[in-house]
């Protein structure tokens, strides 16, 4: 007990020195990508929905966290790297989590403390509110979700790391990794039997994976629902633009 008290505080440290460095870089202008989320955060705000204002190849899911920031801080710089602050913090105490899970409290605290360092590193542009934050935040809680027994884990869990898997997914493409390897460790994690019970083992390893691909697809179809119709998208480029927040 007094082990995990230490590691929690070892990890209250670990959030809040990086929170402190953030805090001091709240109003660096945004980049390039940032003003694009922001912008299309501003236009979900006013009721246009995702490519029906303005258009690119991203998934709509950075947009929405970007409109959740800005709705909740306001529309500004810093508000936006208020909302990052929250984020990284969030990612640190659950990879402290996951990595508790799986080697103990001490491996917990060295791999939040790695995480958060990283998180910082300026030439992996990790000071910017980049899509990657906001994809590991969601990867990071549908493994700790994940992690369990097979005959331990409740549907209720798996259908949960599927719906943080599709949410990561909506954040950025590349999240499709965190996606392949979640529902990998669901398929190898009951082990693989004896060749003559392969279709008995491949018939219930289906049946309880089902829940994952379900929140997974939820997700998916929440998302098309509120996209507008594809030709709306072809009049978004005579659409006049307007400037990130400031």
């Amino acid at each position: 007990m007094r082990r995990q008290g230490w590691a929690w505080f070892s990890v209250a440290i670990v959030v809040l020195a990086a929170a402190t460095i953030r805090l001091r870089l709240l109003d660096v202008p945004l980049d390039r990508d940032e003003g694009e989320y922001a912008y299309f955060g501003q236009l979900l705000l006013e009721g246009v929905p995702p490519y029906a204002g303005a258009y690119n190849l991203k998934v709509p899911g950075i947009y929405g966290a970007y409109a959740l920031i800005l709705a909740a801080f306001g529309q500004t710089t810093a508000a936006i790297h208020a909302g990052l602050i929250l984020v990284t913090s969030g990612t640190t105490v659950l990879t402290y989590l996951l990595a508790a899970r799986l080697a103990g409290p001490p491996a917990g605290v060295v791999a939040a403390a790695v995480y958060a360092v990283q998180a910082l590193n300026p030439n992996v542009l990790g000071l910017a509110a980049y899509a990657e934050h906001f994809v590991l935040l969601p990867s990071v809680a549908g493994s700790l979700a994940l992690l369990a027994p097979a005959r331990d884990r409740q549907p209720l869990r798996v259908l949960a790391g599927g719906l943080l898997f599709g949410l990561a997914f909506l954040m950025k493409q590349s999240a499709a990794t965190f996606v392949v390897g979640g529902a990998l460790y669901l398929l190898l994690s009951s082990g693989l039997p004896h060749p003559s019970y392969w279709s008995v083992w491949s018939s219930s390893t289906r049946g309880r994976s089902k829940p994952f691909g379900s929140g997974r697809s939820c997700t998916h179809r929440t998302t098309r629902r509120g996209l507008p119709p594809s030709g709306a998208i072809c009049s978004a480029a005579s659409r006049p633009s307007r400037p990130p927040p400031r």
